[in-house]
């Protein structure tokens, strides 16, 4: 009986310790798929622009875009429900399911009448689901990473390599915050933080959030999953 009580404190002890470490590599394959997810989300729009020689964006966000702080816009969390609001904060907001409808070739939203994808090619294989709150591109086309974020994507829609994304841009994150960005000196507007590549992928990482008041290397922002670092 001894002997028996004895096992099962030291299978209580190891099972102690290996969780930890499960649910970190578990946290850890996560983050690995959801950049492998950026990727082709960037890919995706490289390839587009090269077929179409401009983003896959609707005439209402290309048309927002020119009055947006670096002449660019934010697919970010506009419509959906979210710990913390990101948006572009012009005339025209949107989320990701914007972009989906029209790398996936799908009849709906902003690709109506395949619009905005004539040839209709699939420039996006990402997973498919049924609801709104599961990883993939759910019923509402928004495109949610393996935490279940919707990913926020940012596109440099006046063709200067440089891009401006809503929530990065603010000096309160970005400053200090050791996040791959620079100061574009040539913007006139202020929260002039920017990336060069045209594209700008993220979500919001293992705690579902983020915080436009602190760095980026700062709990909450910390763990957010960023595609240009």
């Amino acid at each position: 009986m001894i002997e028996l009580l004895v096992v099962i404190a030291i299978v209580g002890i190891l099972a102690s310790m290996l969780l930890p470490a499960l649910s970190h590599a578990k946290k850890k394959a996560k983050e690995g798929a959801a950049r492998t997810e950026q990727s082709g989300i960037s890919g995706a729009i490289q390839t587009y622009y090269n077929d179409y020689s401009r983003f896959p964006s609707s005439p209402a966000a290309a048309n927002a875009s020119v009055a947006n702080p670096g002449g660019d816009f934010t697919y970010g969390t506009a419509g959906l429900t979210t710990s913390v609001s990101v948006l572009t904060g012009g005339a025209y907001d949107a989320n990701n399911s914007e972009l989906m409808v029209i790398l996936m070739s799908i009849n709906a939203g902003a690709n109506a009448g395949n619009a905005r994808n004539p040839k209709q090619t699939p420039y996006l294989n990402a997973k498919v689901v049924s609801g709104t709150t599961e990883p993939g591109v759910g019923s509402d086309y928004v495109y949610r990473d393996p935490f279940r974020n919707p990913y926020i994507i940012s596109l440099d829609m006046n063709f200067d390599n440089v891009t401006f994304d809503a929530f990065y841009r603010q000096n309160a994150v970005s400053t200090g915050g050791l996040n791959g960005l620079f100061q574009n000196a040539a913007a006139t507007a202020p929260n002039n933080w920017a990336a060069r590549t045209p594209v700008m992928v993220w979500s919001f990482g293992f705690d579902n959030t983020a915080d436009v008041t602190k760095r980026a290397n700062a709990d909450p922002n910390v763990d957010n999953i960023i595609s240009w670092k």
